[in-house]
């Protein structure tokens, strides 16, 4: 899921998974075109669009690159409600644009069911991401991108089937795999989770993910005894550190809000921060 998962994690779960991702992890798609459209912030006027296309054919693809511009300008919390909604318009019609040019051109059907996904029209969602498929059965991306709309919309069950199915599509797909662990243990599978994580990144990583959702599902002992094995495993990881540095001082708050005015010379080690007990992990 520290980006946005396609147009999901664009919420990370990813951000969206979720939020609670090493700072590499991005979303799912294509990265090229991500990093594009990070940088709008204001909509493109559609006479700048044109002036600006290279003087050639139109091609489906620029199509879909011109819908992704508008799509993006359609989730800008900051425009208003009749901006976002021409946006989205526009946006669906450079895919059908697109489609005009080739029926069978399967980025187009794959955007547009990321468009259906963002409004909650599942069922559209659902049928553009089927005909993608169909056309183009061996795209391990369609899955990856499929479940990604399904992850943002917290249908953890079908999310985890779309990332299973694009990882046994491309065993040395690691965003699939990723993603595929991440989703796990937000959904509480913990064990299948981490089982996942460690197939595409080192254990201490592996461990310091595990324990950021396992503190967003609100088991901070369990998250705490992860992070310091992923210490354990490279104490040189400095995620890790840092995120056990948050649970010292969250531990510090907790002593002083409960009105523990020891002082540190007078206070015993253990009173000051009480030993964690074994931690077994397993599926909620």
């Amino acid at each position: 899921m520290d980006g946005r998962w396609p147009m999901y994690l664009a919420g990370g779960l990813l951000g969206g998974l979720l939020g609670c991702t090493t700072p590499q992890t991005r979303a799912p798609g294509d990265a090229q075109t991500a990093n594009a459209l990070t940088k709008v912030t204001k909509p493109v006027p559609t006479t700048q669009v044109a002036a600006a296309a290279p003087a050639k054919k139109p091609s489906p693809n620029m199509y879909v690159t011109m819908g992704a511009v508008a799509e993006q300008v359609a989730e800008d919390g900051e425009r208003s409600q009749a901006e976002r909604e021409a946006a989205r318009q526009q946006a669906r019609q450079s895919y059908q644009k697109a489609l005009d040019l080739d029926a069978k051109y399967a980025p187009a059907y794959v955007a547009l069911g990321e468009s259906y996904a963002m409004t909650g029209e599942r069922e559209r969602c659902a049928a553009m991401f089927k005909k993608a498929q169909t056309l183009a059965p061996k795209d391990s991306n369609i899955p990856l991108k499929q479940g990604a709309c399904l992850a943002r919309a917290k249908d953890w069950d079908a999310a985890i089937e779309c990332f299973t199915r694009a990882a046994q599509m491309d065993p040395d797909n690691k965003q699939a795999q990723k993603f595929l662990g991440l989703t796990l243990t937000r959904a509480g599978r913990y064990d299948e989770g981490f089982a996942a994580l460690t197939k595409c990144m080192p254990e201490a990583e592996a461990r310091y993910n595990l324990a950021k959702m396992l503190r967003h599902n609100q088991q901070a002992g369990a998250a705490e005894q992860q992070v310091r094995l992923a210490l354990m495993a490279d104490p040189t990881f400095q995620p890790a550190q840092m995120l056990l540095a948050e649970f010292h001082a969250d531990a510090d708050t907790g002593i002083r809000a409960a009105g523990y005015n020891e002082t540190a010379a007078d206070a015993p080690a253990e009173t000051a921060r009480p030993r964690l007990a074994p931690v077994t992990l397993g599926s909620n």
